[in-house]
């Protein structure tokens, strides 16, 4: 699997880290856009501890990328970003996070409660056997299909393809993160994070956007929000909310 793709030209001050984690090159429609505000890496991450995922970025952005570079991170990569903005702070400028998860264990039952309403029976007992199989890659890539269309509210068909799916990955990864949410590791990062931080996040995407604002207040220094209306966990992906999205990256970027 490639380690990455470029898009633009030097200097390439802006990276894209995808979620998942597992799910490399989902954010190629993402970066395509942003090439116009400069040259724009696509990392592919392939380790399967958080501290590896951390390091092999930071390689990355200082053998290919101009530091300090923005980091502009979707789910699981806006955890990742925060976490690389932790641990060296001098290597970014901004921090951009889409669609982050709840930072603390006690916002989870809402996320769960309102994924169940959006799900029917008969998509509840087909997740319940993708489930079973999730270390099969064909099964981790289909209960991702169904999970992105819950998780939207009018997406556009066809343009969240990653280039690999590594369930193997994705399993490693959130079992360490849950323990360092639990142990309230996670959160407390963010102490350490000296660029401002920028929060875009749909209304209806399931995760809460109170389990991301409220918990970040107490450890962001400078740290600015914006809520779209009409608009899921992809908002570069939704038909109603894409042209406020792009109109507000191109403000934080400008900025």
């Amino acid at each position: 699997m490639i380690k990455y793709r470029k898009y633009g030209s030097r200097p390439f001050q802006i990276a894209v880290i995808h979620g998942g984690p597992g799910a490399p090159g989902s954010l190629q429609s993402l970066a395509l856009f942003l090439e116009k505000q400069g040259g724009v890496l696509e990392p592919m991450q392939s380790k399967n501890t958080i501290s590896g995922q951390i390091k092999e970025l930071r390689e990355l952005l200082l053998e290919e990328g101009t530091v300090p570079a923005v980091l502009v991170g979707h789910s699981w990569g806006a955890w990742l970003a925060y976490l690389l903005a932790a641990d060296y702070p001098g290597l970014l400028s901004r921090l951009i996070l889409i669609g982050t998860g709840p930072f603390q264990d006690t916002y989870l039952p809402e996320l769960e409660a309102e994924r169940e309403k959006r799900i029917s029976p008969a998509e509840k007992q087909k997740l319940e056997k993708l489930k079973n199989n999730i270390h099969d890659p064909a099964s981790f890539q289909k209960l991702g299909e169904i999970m992105s269309r819950i998780d939207s509210w009018a997406p556009i068909p066809g343009e969240n393809r990653a280039i690999a799916y590594q369930p193997w990955i994705f399993n490693s990864i959130m079992e360490q993160l849950g323990k360092m949410r639990s142990e309230g590791s996670l959160l407390d990062a963010g102490r350490k994070i000296k660029c401002p931080v920028v929060v875009i996040h749909g209304f209806y995407d399931p995760h809460p956007f109170k389990g991301v604002i409220e918990p970040l207040q107490e450890v962001i220094n400078q740290l600015d929000y914006f809520l779209l209306e009409n608009c899921g966990h992809y908002p570069w992906l939704e038909k109603e909310a894409r042209t406020r999205f792009w109109a507000i990256m191109e403000k934080v970027l400008q900025g």
